[in-house]
C-alpha cells in the first residue's frame, strides 16, 4: 500500500488549490483498490515504470493471482486480490 501512494505522489503535482486525492477500499470482487485523480506534473520525463514494476514482482511472490493497473487518462487504478493469510 505504501508503495502505490508513494507512486501516486510522485507521479503527480499537488497543492493546496489542486489536492491530490487518493482512495483507497475494497471492491465487491474482493479486491483492494488504490485509486487517484491524474494531475500529471509538467516538464517531467518520461517514468522508468520501476516502481509499478516493482510492485508487479512482489505480488508474484505472493501469488497467482494478477494485479491489475487502468490509466483512462483521468484516473489511475492498481486493483490487487485480496490475499488469505495461509
Amino acid at each position: 500500500l505504501q508503495l502505490l501512494v508513494e507512486n501516486a505522489l510522485k507521479h503527480n503535482q499537488t497543492n493546496k488549490r489542486k489536492p491530490l486525492k487518493i482512495k483507497v477500499y475494497t471492491n465487491a470482487q474482493n479486491q483492494l483498490v488504490v485509486e487517484n485523480i491524474l494531475i500529471p506534473i509538467e516538464n517531467v520525463s518520461e517514468s522508468s515504470g520501476i516502481g509499478i514494476s516493482n510492485i508487479i514482482k512482489r505480488y508474484d511472490l505472493l501469488s497467482n493471482l494478477k494485479l491489475q493497473i487502468k490509466n483512462d487518462g483521468k484516473t489511475f487504478n492498481v486493483i490487487l486480490p485480496l490475499l488469505a493469510q495461509a
